[in-house]
Parts: structure tokens; C-alpha cells; sequence
């Protein structure tokens, strides 16, 4: 079964968020919180008056979706 990846009021399947471009991310997602040349961050939660957060790191090579990580 397919990991699935809920960010606001989507859910996002694994095998569609590998292999997908920057402009398709930016459009699904909006506007990275952290945004750097190979890695966008978003925020999908905080716990703990904003001290802890739930982050999406994507990590791109060529425009492109390589991998992600979901975590603390």
C-alpha cells in the first residue's frame, strides 16, 4: 500500500510526489517555507505553542522530486 501524505486539506500519494517537477509541487502545495536550491521545507504542523514541528523535506534534482523526508 501506497504511503499517503496529508498537508492541509490534501492528500498526497508517495508515487505521485516522486518524479514530480517543481512547478507541479509549487502549484499543489503553494509556497515552501524554507526554500533552498536542492530542498523545500513546509511546515505541515506545530505541537508545543510552535516549538515542535511536523516538516516535508523534498529534495530535487534537476526540477525534479528525488526524495522526501517526513519528520520532527
Amino acid at each position: 500500500m501506497d504511503k499517503q501524505i496529508q498537508f492541509k486539506e490534501i492528500i498526497i500519494e508517495e508515487d505521485m510526489l516522486i518524479g514530480s517537477s517543481m512547478e507541479i509541487i509549487g502549484s499543489l502545495l503553494g509556497e515552501p517555507d524554507r526554500k533552498g536550491h536542492d530542498e523545500w521545507v513546509y511546515v505541515i504542523d506545530k505541537y508545543c505553542f510552535g516549538l515542535i514541528k511536523k516538516r516535508l523535506h523534498l529534495f530535487f534534482f534537476q526540477e525534479k522530486v528525488r526524495d522526501y523526508y517526513l519528520g520532527m
